[in-house]
């Protein structure tokens, strides 16, 4: 089968894992192990955009944006650049089809990708998936007409995936179709050695600094804890975004520096050592669906502490792979506490059985099936 990618987060290179496209590229593989021809469609980001192992066509645009949730639009000149990239995704994808007869297209997300699949399909009647991750979902339908647009991107696919269920329930009430379940997660990496202060409990956070992802959520849940706690403790924090003027200023004003570690993106190596090097990952979103750090943890068998929004909190009380508090400073500092009171080989089980359900292998072979 020939399959056709769209997706507006693809890794610029190999060790890129600044957005949520980190695992588009482990998906390709996966279908490509498969047996089947796999081209990746997607918006050129910055210089030196390759893939050693994929076909990828990167195209241009007006943006520059590693991610587009940096475009605002409210901008006139962002407002030029998201209208740049559908025009261009829609024009070199007529171009692919042209030169290549694809079986089928794969969508990545509902927006903007879902629109360039729809209107190929118009043109070509090559037919289209969808696969919706959240943001995508949550973020247009509150646009005045968004749930229309949606619904007609949607309806018209073939099939229609969601990476949680929360977000299937959603997907399913604006498009009044079936959407299924189809967990999102990558391959991480061997991991190198870290050398963390193993007489300290170290937590992790890996996430885009945005108001969703809550790092501010957890930077002040780290200010209530108590002197003790706090110096038995060491947090690695890894990630960019609009928010990281104010991550950097608070933890100086709130002299944060000897506890608190701002590391800037995590490649996938980096990501890789430090997941199977803490004591725990904590993920303090107040939106999410199912993140793919959620399930690179259940790879490198780290317990979570993870806010009670979208599927998160339903996924770990259900595997019993880590503690689950409320998007709030109060409780999860809560949570941080009682993770000092909780051993990390109680949580071994249930990381196991998720990582056998968030498996990437698993994810492909099932979209195979449905298509």
């Amino acid at each position: 089968m020939k399959i056709l990618i769209i997706t507006s987060s693809y890794p610029s290179t190999p060790s890129d894992s600044i957005n949520a496209g980190v695992f588009v590229r482990d998906f390709a593989k996966a279908l490509m192990k498969r047996g089947h021809e796999v081209d990746v469609l997607t918006p050129r980001k910055g210089k030196g955009n390759y893939d050693n192992e994929v076909n990828v066509y990167y195209y241009w645009w007006l943006g520059r944006e590693t991610s587009l949730t940096y475009l605002k639009l409210w901008s006139p000149i962002d407002i030029l650049k998201v209208i740049s990239l559908f025009i261009s995704g829609i024009f070199n994808g007529l171009l692919l089809c042209a030169k290549t007869r694809y079986d089928h297209i794969i969508s990545m997300w509902a927006v903007p990708s879902g629109l360039i699949a729809r209107i190929l399909n118009i043109f070509t009647w090559i037919p289209y998936s969808v696969w919706c991750l959240g943001s995508d979902i949550w973020e247009i339908k509150k646009i005045p007409l968004g749930r229309r647009f949606l619904k007609w991107i949607l309806k018209n696919s073939k099939k229609v995936f969601a990476d949680g269920h929360d977000l299937k329930n959603d997907v399913e009430e604006i498009s009044k179709r079936e959407c299924l379940f189809l967990p999102s997660s990558r391959v991480l990496p061997e991991p190198e050695k870290i050398d963390l202060e193993r007489d300290k409990m170290n937590f992790l956070f890996i996430g885009r600094f945005h108001k969703n992802k809550g790092p501010d959520i957890l930077l002040q849940a780290i200010t209530l804890l108590p002197e003790e706690k706090r110096k038995k403790s060491r947090f690695y924090i890894f990630g960019d975004g609009p928010m990281r003027d104010f991550i950097h200023e608070f933890v100086k004003k709130n002299g944060l520096e000897e506890v608190v570690e701002l590391k800037g993106y995590a490649d996938p190596i980096n990501a890789s050592s430090y997941l199977h090097s803490c004591d725990a990952l904590i993920i303090p979103s107040r939106i999410e669906s199912i993140p793919v750090i959620l399930s690179d943890a259940a790879q490198a068998k780290i317990p979570v502490i993870v806010t009670d929004v979208g599927d998160m909190g339903e996924m770990v009380r259900k595997f019993r792979c880590g503690i689950v508090v409320r998007p709030s400073p109060e409780s999860v500092k809560e949570g941080i506490e009682e993770f000092f009171e909780r051993r990390r080989d109680e949580f071994s089980e249930g990381l196991e059985r998720l990582k056998r359900e968030f498996s990437i292998e698993n994810s492909s072979e099932r979209f195979l099936k449905e298509i």
